[in-house]
């Protein structure tokens, strides 16, 4: 059985607890579709937090 539902939200360490993948939306568009733990692997190999990850990924994907 498959399990969809969407869930906002830029607590990334909640979004651990229920998923095991997630997609980031901005302005109305998809810019991140990955596993949530390729999104880990990537935060802990440039060294930071889930959180700052994230608003550095979101920062970033400006334009």
């Amino acid at each position: 059985m498959v399990l969809l539902f969407l869930l906002s939200s830029h607590i990334i360490s909640e979004i651990e607890k229920i998923s095991d993948s997630m997609a980031v939306l901005k302005d109305g568009e998809k810019i991140y579709d990955e596993s949530y733990k390729t999104f880990v692997n990537k935060a802990k190999e440039d060294g930071v937090e889930l959180e700052d990850a994230f608003f550095a990924f979101y920062d970033r994907s400006d334009g």
